[in-house]
């Protein structure tokens, strides 16, 4: 779906996919189960620098998924943006009916994270 979406676009699904994962990490979420690693140590020392982060992550997803919702607010609930967000960005999943509710979504992250001409969207 590259084609489909702009460089501004791609960006701000790149931003919103880090967010999410780390998002995932300062909650413990539990792993795909595509990428189980059965080598892996199991726990970690919590630090300041980690609560830092945690913290950190989660407001900003929190803040991500405000600007989504208020987006989605100004469609009056008409759309799937997140649905959209989540099929085609968290999950890696092309599904080109929903290219125009993820167009919306992108848009709506890339002004939320400030990413290219705020004036105008793609």
């Amino acid at each position: 779906m590259a084609k489909t979406i702009s460089p501004r676009q791609y960006e701000a699904a790149m931003a919103f996919l880090e967010d999410h994962r780390n998002n995932a990490i300062a909650i413990r979420a539990p792993r795909d189960p595509s990428g189980v690693d059965l080598n892996r140590v199991h726990g970690n020392s919590v630090t300041e620098e980690n609560v830092a982060f945690y913290k950190r992550a989660t407001k900003r997803w929190r803040d991500a998924q405000a600007a989504i919702q208020e987006r989605q607010n100004e469609l009056r609930g008409q759309g799937a943006i997140y649905a959209a967000l989540y099929t085609c960005v968290i999950r890696d999943t092309e599904a080109h009916h929903m290219v125009g509710w993820l167009r919306e979504g992108l848009n709506a992250l890339a002004k939320y994270y400030g990413i290219g001409d705020k004036r105008r969207a793609a």
